[in-house]
Parts: structure tokens; C-alpha cells; sequence
């Protein structure tokens, strides 16, 4: 909690009148091994065994994020007057696609559509439905990262896919060895990647699946990766960030697992644990029929958690320069957070480093 408070971050979890922190303490006594918790994450996402641990007051208290971004209207006023021309709730994808080119694509929110649109074209030009031989990198590069993707880049945040090394994770292997006498461990590899600054600075990790009869294992797996790379991600960023600045209260990184068409969003940050909120979720569509519903429901909820990241890149910006002691002294404290464990222990996946 000492290195929390050097960073600027929170080290209590107070909900009105309930200590969270206390209730994630009791049960991490509880839980199993094989278990985020251990880890010292407090996973508030939807189905998670914590969640599932808390009374309804509880719950109710403690599932909200502190930060909110702009309002999508705000940011792009055009984005109602197109999504109600062009995304009509009785609209096929070839009637969507048909008002999309009547559109001007000086429009970024008339781009987005347009590049959604010829992305799904590619299967839609020759049946009605996304095949369901299609593999996990070409069902998640031509449907939900299109989405995803495209929300990012109206939120000036970059982007890169498929077989990504996590840099944290990286960071994490690499932390106590003498890389003069050692060999350098590699990083495993997320399948989307969102960046700010630069390409070390990643804000944002993404997992897939196949978008038919995924394997309800991998899902499991997924999720428990993709925030074990959050937290590695986290005191990544933290390291980084406070070479030079202050790092804001509520400091944060951003994820995202797909599992089939589903896909659920995240948000981690710090109060006396790793916590991770559930920012929302979208399913996409998969068949020509229905399909301007789900993807407007879809674009807007990929919209938010993009404003989201771009928030989080506002806040920084913002932050207070610091003298050199102080970049040393919170060096140092980045240094005393423990490390992610490396093998979570369960089953098969005993046998496989993480």
C-alpha cells in the first residue's frame, strides 16, 4: 500500500459506508488458487466469482467506474443525425449498406460505417451470413476488430493486431534477471494492441475467439489472461509514466475478450488492489438480417470505451512534471509492487508458463 500511495493511487476502496477492500480481503482467504485474487485483482466484471461473492448492497455500490468520458453526441454531434439515416432498426446489411454510400466520408462517424460495411462486404457480397468455418484471426480482423478498431481511431488512439507482444508481460519475466548472464524471456502475445505515446506505452489488450462454437475453456482462459496482462500492463505504465510525471489518481489500462460474437470491455486501475471493472459488452452481427440494430448498439458501445481510453490519455497529459528525486522515489516504489505470478496453478494449465 506504501508503493500505492509514492504513485498517487488510491490504497483504500471505500463504498459509502463499506470497506471493499476489507471484503476483497476475506475472500481471497477463501478462494482458490487458481484464482485472479491471488494476484490481488479484484475482478468486478460480469460472472466472476468475487462478484458472485458480494451481497446485493454490496454489488450495487461498488460496480461503478469513478471517471466518465464525454458523451458520444458531444464528441461527434454528427454521430445521431447519420446512425438514424443510415441505421434504421428494420435495415439489412444491404440496405445499410446501400445509405452508407450516399453518405459524404468527410464524416468520421460516416467513415467508421463505411469501412465497417466493406469489411463485412467481403462475406456478405456472397452469402448471407459470416461462414462458420471462417478461423479466430479472420472472424476477429474482419468483424469485431473492425469495430473495435475503428472506434479507436476516432478517439486518436493507434491500434495494431493479431500476434502482438505484451510489453508488461515482458517486463514482468525480465524484472530479476541478469541479462548479462541470462537469456531474455519473450512475451506472449495478445491479438489486438492499443497505444498512445508510443508502441511501449500500450493502454489497451485484446483476446479472441473463433466466432462460431468457441471453446468455452478458452474463454475462461482468456479472461484470466487478459487481466493477468492488465496488471502487468498497469505497473508497466506506471514505471514508465513516472520517468517523467506524476501519475493521475485512478490510473489506468483498458481490455477486451471476444468470446464467439460477444465481446465484454474492461477497465483496471488501483485502490489498495488491482480492480477490474466491465465497461460494457456488444454482440455483433453475424447475419445480413438485423443487422443495423446490432451494429449500432455495437459502434456505440465500442464509441464509449474508446472515449474511455482517450480520457485516460487526457488525464495524463495533464499530469505534474517532477523533479528527479521524486522520479527516483517513485521508481522505486514501482519496484516494490509484487510481481504477477508467473504459472497459475489448475489443471492442464499447470504445464504452460504465462
Amino acid at each position: 500500500l506504501d508503493a500505492f500511495a509514492t504513485l498517487n493511487q488510491d490504497t483504500t476502496w471505500m463504498e459509502d459506508e463499506i470497506d471493499m477492500l476489507a471484503v476483497f480481503e476475506k475472500f481471497v482467504t477463501i478462494e482458490g488458487s487458481y484464482s485472479l485474487a491471488q494476484d490481488h485483482i479484484a475482478d468486478m466484471s460480469e460472472g466472476s466469482s468475487f462478484v458472485q461473492s458480494l451481497s446485493n448492497k454490496e454489488y450495487n455500490m461498488a460496480c461503478l467506474p469513478r471517471f466518465d468520458p464525454p458523451s458520444i453526441a458531444t464528441k461527434w454531434p454528427t454521430f445521431q443525425p447519420v446512425v438514424s439515416r443510415v441505421l434504421q432498426p428494420s435495415f439489412s446489411f444491404d440496405e445499410v449498406f446501400s445509405a452508407i454510400k450516399d453518405e459524404s466520408l468527410h464524416d468520421p462517424i460516416v467513415e467508421y460505417i463505411h469501412a465497417i460495411c466493406y469489411s463485412y462486404d467481403h462475406y456478405f457480397h456472397f452469402r448471407d451470413s459470416i461462414p462458420e468455418t471462417l478461423n479466430e484471426r479472420e472472424g476477429f480482423a474482419d468483424t469485431t476488430w473492425s469495430i473495435i478498431r475503428g472506434a479507436l481511431k476516432l478517439a486518436h488512439v493507434s491500434s495494431r493486431f493479431l500476434e502482438v507482444p505484451v510489453i508488461g508481460v515482458e517486463v514482468r519475466k525480465n524484472a530479476n534477471k541478469n541479462l548479462l548472464e541470462e537469456t531474455k524471456e519473450q512475451a506472449h502475445q495478445a491479438d489486438g494492441v492499443g497505444y498512445l505515446a508510443s508502441e511501449r506505452s500500450q493502454i489497451y489488450l485484446a483476446e479472441s475467439s473463433v466466432l462460431h462454437l468457441p471453446d468455452t475453456r478458452k474463454r475462461i482462459l482468456d479472461e484470466i489472461k487478459v487481466k493477468r496482462d492488465m496488471r502487468d500492463t498497469l505497473i508497466a505504465q506506471l514505471a514508465e509514466f513516472s520517468r517523467e510525471s506524476l501519475p493521475p489518481t485512478g490510473f489506468s489500462v483498458f481490455g477486451s475478450t471476444s468470446f464467439g460474437p460477444h465481446t465484454k470491455f474492461y477497465q483496471m486501475d488501483i485502490a489498495g488492489v488491482f480492480r477490474v471493472y466491465q465497461m460494457g459488452s456488444m454482440l455483433i452481427p453475424l447475419a445480413k438480417e438485423g443487422f443495423a440494430s446490432k451494429l449500432r448498439r455495437s459502434i456505440t458501445t465500442a464509441l464509449g470505451f474508446a472515449l474511455r481510453i482517450g480520457d485516460e490519455r487526457d488525464r495524463r497529459l495533464m499530469a505534474e512534471d517532477l523533479s528527479e528525486l521524486d522520479k527516483q522515489g517513485l521508481q522505486r516504489a514501482c519496484s516494490q509492487i509484487s510481481q504477477t505470478s508467473r504459472t497459475p496453478t489448475g489443471g492442464r494449465n499447470q504445464k504452460k508458463k504465462q
